[in-house]
């Protein structure tokens, strides 16, 4: 299914230079690349536009999944949601900015992501630092189950951090939350 993950990346990241979309993983992907397989289960792909606003310039997202005969919705964000049909089911690829409680620091944004290569297309990945302390600030059930995961990767020596830039990156985030994040972030002993 890795497989199936690098040809969506490379349809994606052909679109995106095809529209001049300038995105960054966000989500779980980051530590399935990172691992060579995947991290959950269900695995969906989060992408962060930097350069337009999937809120605002839906049409553009709708015309990419009519083009590529995928299917068109919505995330809990109400921003565009494409649904790619595989082999072995539906791949979820949805598209985020910051609005309402989803919040990414443009310092992260900036400081943060490198870029991998798909074939010869390029796309920016987010660092799994900055995707631990994004796991931290969100805090549902499920955010959490995954830094537990993250740190028995860790323990098993499938995954290296480095902890001291985990808290540098917290600086990033308003003050009244950093100590909710630090506390996640010391319980799963990732900081």
């Amino acid at each position: 299914m890795v497989e199936e993950l690098k040809k969506i990346l490379k349809e994606l990241a052909k679109e995106f230079e095809l529209n001049n979309i300038d995105a960054v993983i966000i989500g779980s992907t980051i530590v399935s690349l990172a691992l060579g397989g995947f991290f959950k289960e269900e695995e969906d792909l989060d992408l962060f536009i930097i350069n337009r606003s999937p809120l605002l310039e839906e049409d553009l997202f709708k015309n990419i999944a009519i083009s590529k005969g995928w299917d068109y919705t919505y995330t809990d964000y109400g921003t565009p949601r494409l649904i790619v049909p595989f082999e072995y089911g539906e791949f979820f690829i949805d598209f985020y900015e910051n609005i309402h409680d989803f919040y990414i620091p443009e310092e992260i944004l900036e400081k943060e992501t490198r870029r991998i290569k798909i074939n010869h297309y390029r796309i920016k990945l987010l660092s799994l630092e900055a995707y631990i302390v994004l796991k931290a600030r969100i805090g549902r059930r499920i955010d959490d189950r995954d830094l537990a995961r993250i740190k028995e990767l860790i323990k098993e020596g499938y995954l290296k951090v480095n902890k001291r830039k985990i808290e540098e990156l917290l600086k990033y985030f308003p003050e009244e939350e950093i100590g909710i994040m630090k506390n996640r972030l010391a319980r799963r002993e990732l900081i």
